[in-house]
C-alpha cells in the first residue's frame, strides 16, 4: 500500500507542471478565437480549392491550440 501511495505521489508531481502549463491566458484564448473566426469567415466566402485547404488547415491549427490551452467559450467571448 505504501508503494502505491508513493507511486501516485510521484506521478502527481510529474503530471502537475504539464497540467498547469497547458492553461492559456484569457488574452491568448481570445487571440486564437479571433483567428478561428477569421478563417471560418474566409472559408464561408469561398475561394479556390488550394486557398480553402490552406484556410482549413490554419483553422484546425488554431482550434487545436484553443482546445489544448484549456480555453472555454466564456473565456474567449466567441464561439467555434
Amino acid at each position: 500500500m505504501k508503494h502505491h501511495l508513493l507511486f501516485i505521489f510521484i506521478l502527481f508531481l510529474f503530471a502537475s507542471p504539464n497540467l498547469l502549463a497547458s492553461k492559456a491566458s484569457v488574452k491568448q484564448c481570445q487571440s486564437w478565437q479571433k483567428k478561428i473566426d477569421q478563417y471560418t469567415k474566409l472559408r464561408q466566402q469561398g475561394g479556390s480549392a488550394s486557398k480553402m485547404n490552406k484556410w482549413q488547415k490554419a483553422r484546425k491549427k488554431y482550434k487545436q491550440r484553443w482546445y489544448e490551452g484549456g480555453c472555454q467559450k466564456g473565456k474567449t467571448m466567441g464561439s467555434l
